[in-house]
């Protein structure tokens, strides 16, 4: 992945924060915790305040996709950003076993499970 520019950086790094007190905000509710989710809520007003001085700032362009790729690979240890962006290795691995099975089926194999055993 390309190195992130300085605000390229403070924006991902902000989404991945919305991202977590989010996650956090929507487990409290869940478990009716409102003291919890009211103090996750106050650190999701921050962050978003945050993001958005970051979007607004002028110093450096920001390109969306780094800023994407980054946010996908950071928020994957909060629930929404499993949600929004799948678990990357979980996905590879289906990938795998689905071109495998075509592969096999491709061959002439019944059964590309059979084939590789």
């Amino acid at each position: 992945m390309p190195e992130l520019n300085p605000r390229e950086a403070r924006i991902a790094e902000e989404t991945v924060s919305v991202i977590d007190f989010m996650s956090r905000m929507l487990g409290a509710i869940e478990d009716g915790n409102w003291h919890y989710a009211a103090d996750k809520l106050g650190q999701l007003d921050r962050a978003l305040e945050n993001l958005r001085k970051q979007i607004a700032r002028k110093d450096y362009q920001a390109a969306g996709p780094v800023v994407a790729a980054y946010v996908a690979r950071d928020s994957q240890h909060y629930r929404i950003g499993r949600a929004l962006y799948g678990r990357p290795a979980e996905d590879a691995k289906r990938r795998r076993d689905l071109f495998g099975e075509i592969d096999a089926l491709m061959h002439g194999q019944a059964e590309g499970q059979a084939a590789r055993d």
